[in-house]
């Protein structure tokens, strides 16, 4: 089938994958992808684990190479930003005063590192683009102690890579202990001890207050005291990058707001991936989901809703963390991570938490479990009925607790 052009505006996961789908589907049309960055389109998650562990390798993870896209025919416009998308016209401003029209548009503009005011200086760095982990890699070969403040996944991550390359790695975390926040207690107890059991020097309940530059040093003030250190890494969350969308009229909160099949409130205009707070027809409540499962299949979605073939949005989240060998995988929405029933031995360091509300499985969060993970993300929006003592039975897995069909709860296991 042939339309007008489509255009893609990001070069992570999203608006690559856009693209293929779009190809894989049969879209014979002008399509173009453009990214602000320099790069062809890579993928994100290796930036702050083995990427950093990867001497001599200059390259980035790309999500397809180069030769793809001119094989494709996808116009791939490296380093050039849009500036303006004017929805009445159907068409993108990019930062020359070009302007590109389209029939559909597939905004896929991510999130940015969120930057604080009290950290600044060459020896304060973040991780969210290739530049910035080619930076940090550059810089934790030629120095002994990085402290990094922050105790969610990139920032454990960080601190993990830094002691696989045998440097002194402090952890700064307002929170009781790192991931507490979102995995809870038990699985964030355990991996702290893995932590604390491979070097890192943990400090939390503890808030950052400042960091000063003194040539090849820096001082980190924090609500405790000062510390010295060779590098400092921030990694305190995000933004969702919603200021194009915005500006044409798109509403917006905290991200781009899209529907269940990613539109947006301009007919022919999508968001994907990281960027959009979607409309999931699984919750109550509108999600932005930072995940890179969760943008592939974001923008599968779209392109097949570009092509007529759509579907609603309705797939369960997935996420997956690496740190010194051991596999963190997560699946379904964690709206408690406290409320939990326990799967395995915590001092094994082989379990799983499962959210279960009125016997309908929530969510799963696995360490070194990742079977748990991958039965619950079939069972999951399936019509089931499990009981707590079913759930806890780590020796029964959970896919035999369903029956085939998966509607109705399997007879007790004699």
């Amino acid at each position: 089938m042939t339309l007008r052009p489509v255009i893609i505006v990001g070069g992570g996961v999203g608006g690559a994958s856009a693209a293929a789908e779009l190809r894989e589907a049969g879209f014979d049309g002008e399509l173009v992808l453009i990214s602000d960055e320099d790069e062809l389109p890579y993928e994100r998650p290796p930036l702050s684990k083995e990427f950093l562990l990867e001497h001599g390798t200059p390259e980035h993870p790309a999500v397809k190479p180069e030769h793809w896209y001119e094989q494709q025919e996808v116009e791939l416009m490296r380093g050039t930003k849009v500036t303006a998308i004017d929805l009445p016209a159907r068409e993108v401003v990019l930062a020359a005063g070009r302007r590109l029209g389209y029939e559909a548009l597939i905004l896929a503009t991510g999130v940015r590192a969120r930057r604080l005011p009290i950290a600044d200086g060459d020896r304060v760095l973040y991780v969210r683009t290739a530049d910035d982990a080619r930076r940090l890699r550059a810089a934790l070969s030629d120095i002994e102690h990085v402290v990094v403040v922050g105790g969610g996944w990139l920032g454990c991550e960080v601190a993990a890579a830094a002691r696989v390359l045998r440097r002194r790695a402090t952890l700064i975390t307002a929170d009781g202990l790192p991931l507490q926040r979102t995995v809870g207690s038990l699985i964030a107890g355990a991996m702290t001890d893995i932590h604390h059991h491979k070097g890192v020097e943990l400090r939390t309940d503890e808030q950052l207050t400042g960091v000063v530059q003194h040539g090849d040093h820096v001082e980190v003030k924090t609500s405790r005291e000062l510390l010295e250190g060779d590098l400092v890494v921030i990694a305190c969350g995000s933004t969702p990058n919603t200021e194009l969308a915005e500006a044409a009229g798109l509403p917006v909160n905290d991200g781009i707001l899209v529907d269940e099949f990613c539109r947006t409130a301009a007919e022919g205009v999508y968001a994907v991936g990281d960027v959009a707070r979607q409309r999931h027809p699984r919750y109550p409540q509108t999600l932005r989901v930072e995940h890179h499962d969760n943008a592939h299949r974001h923008a599968r979605c779209a392109a097949r809703d570009i092509l007529g073939t759509g579907e609603p949005f309705d797939e369960t989240h997935w996420f997956w963390s690496d740190q010194y060998g051991h596999s963190l995988q997560a699946v379904g929405q964690i709206d408690d991570p406290e409320d939990v029933i326990l799967r395995g031995a915590v001092e094994d360091r082989s379990f799983s938490v499962v959210g279960l509300r009125d016997g309908q499985l929530r969510f799963v969060v696995s360490l070194d479990r990742p079977r748990d993970v991958i039965e619950a993300r079939r069972i999951l929006f399936t019509e089931h009925q499990l009981m707590p003592e079913q759930v806890a039975d780590s020796s029964v897995p959970l896919k035999r607790m369903v029956t085939p069909d998966r509607h109705r709860v399997a007879a007790a296991e004699g």
